[in-house]
This record gives C-alpha cells, sequence and structure tokens, in this order.
C-alpha cells in the first residue's frame, strides 16, 4: 500500500501492525520530496508496444473491469503487450480510455522498474478514479490503479516492493526477524504510513532505498535526519 499526501493505495494481502513502535518519530508525512530524484535518475528501458486485437482482452482486466464494484465498458479498455529490451517475456498492461495516465506513460514507467524487480509483477491495469478514494492495490502480483497520475513512479516501486517482499527472498521480509531488528535500531519511520505495518514499511523503504541507489549524493543529499532510518 502506498499514500502521498491526497492519495491511499492498498494491499489486499492481510498485513500486520506495529503497536510496539507507535512511540517512534516520523520524519515526513509523505516522501513527495523524493519523486523528482526518481523521474530524474531512474532511467528509461527501449520498449515497443503490440496492441491486442479489438475486443480482446486478459482474465484479469476483464475481473476487474466488470465487477460489481468497478463496473466499467469494456469496449472503452484497450490491452497491450510492451516487449523491454531488457527481457525477452513482455508485459501485458491494460489501460482504459479515460484513466489519466496514457500507455506510453505506463511503458515507460514500468520500464523504469529494475528487470530483476520487474519481473515479480504480472499485469498491470490502468483505470478512472471511482471516487471512492482508493487510488490502487495490489493483488496476487496484478497492480491496478485508479487516477493514478503523476505519482505512477513512485506507487509503482511501492507495489512491486509487495511483490519482491513476498517472492524475493526466503521468506517474506516484512515478517522476518532480520527486519524486525534493524526497525528496532532505527529511532524514526520514512513516513507515517511506513509506521503502519512492516509490510507498508517495507515497500515505502524501497522508495527510499531505490533513491538513495539511483540518484547522486543518495538519501542523506536530501535528508538531513537519514541516520534515523538507516537501517
Amino acid at each position: 500500500m502506498y499514500k502521498t499526501a491526497s492519495i491511499a493505495f492498498g494491499i489486499s494481502l492481510a498485513t500486520f501492525a506495529y503497536p510496539q513502535e507507535i512511540d517512534k518519530q516520523i520524519l515526513h508525512d509523505n516522501l513527495d520530496y523524493l519523486h523528482d530524484g526518481l523521474y530524474k535518475n531512474l532511467p528509461i528501458v527501449a520498449h515497443t508496444l503490440n496492441e491486442w486485437v479489438e475486443e480482446w482482452i486478459p482474465k484479469f482486466c476483464l475481473d476487474e473491469s466488470k465487477d460489481d464494484e468497478h463496473g466499467f465498458n469494456l469496449a472503452d479498455m484497450k490491452a497491450y503487450d510492451i516487449n523491454f529490451d531488457d527481457c525477452e517475456a513482455p508485459w501485458i498492461v491494460c489501460n482504459h480510455k479515460d484513466s489519466d495516465v496514457s500507455i506510453e506513460t505506463l511503458a515507460d514507467t514500468i520500464g523504469r522498474i529494475p528487470v530483476g524487480s520487474r519481473s515479480y509483477i504480472r499485469h498491470i491495469l490502468a483505470l478512472p478514479g471511482t471516487g471512492d478514494g482508493v487510488a490502487g492495490y495490489n493483488g496476487g502480483d496484478n497492480i491496478v490503479f485508479f487516477d493514478i497520475g503523476d505519482n505512477v513512479l513512485p506507487a509503482l516501486i511501492h507495489e512491486v516492493a509487495h511483490s519482491t517482499d513476498s517472492h524475493a527472498y526466503d521468506e517474506k521480509l516484512s515478517e522476518s526477524d532480520d527486519w524486525k531488528y534493524k526497525v528496532s535500531l532505527d529511532s524514526a519511520f520514512p513516513n507515517d504510513y511506513a509506521k503502519s505495518s512492516p509490510a507498508e514499511d517495507v515497500a515505502e523503504s524501497s522508495i527510499l532505498a531505490t533513491y538513495n541507489i539511483v540518484v547522486p549524493g543518495g538519501y542523506p543529499g536530501i535528508e538531513p535526519r537519514w541516520e534515523e532510518v538507516r537501517n
């Protein structure tokens, strides 16, 4: 799950709270101050787009679009294979005509995610906002966004991190003793949402870690209190 000052994202998997850490400080309400550095320094991987035959759509996009909660018109949906130069297998993406993010922007953004992490997600679906305050979620390594707009890159880093949390380690990272120990060494959380649960902490910390790796000067270059979350 991912939060900015005005947008919230949910993951459909169960999460566990951090009640024992409730007195820890937070560095910021959100991580919006990292967005510019991420966009400027995460490279775009070259890609080709191949639109599916009209009226063909992946089952995941079909199910998410026509359920009782959303009820979008499938005629307004297009599906694409996106082939990136760094991987032979394509990613399948669906985009609604009224979504506020274009298929080219989605493709560019997905390609910015390193292929090792990108390989843990399956499909991505971009839909218009539903007016219920929900802006996206990761369910079964499929990601759905609602009117994500300018937040698509940090939101995607966050949601991909939920999948790597579940699959990239010998055990789920956010539930491991190693993660709990490292959290205990820090005197603060990166932001308010990271404080809500270990799973969200891993996802939000992944945005920090990405920034630290790709932006010159790293996280200490923009955050004077970086040592409070260094572990």
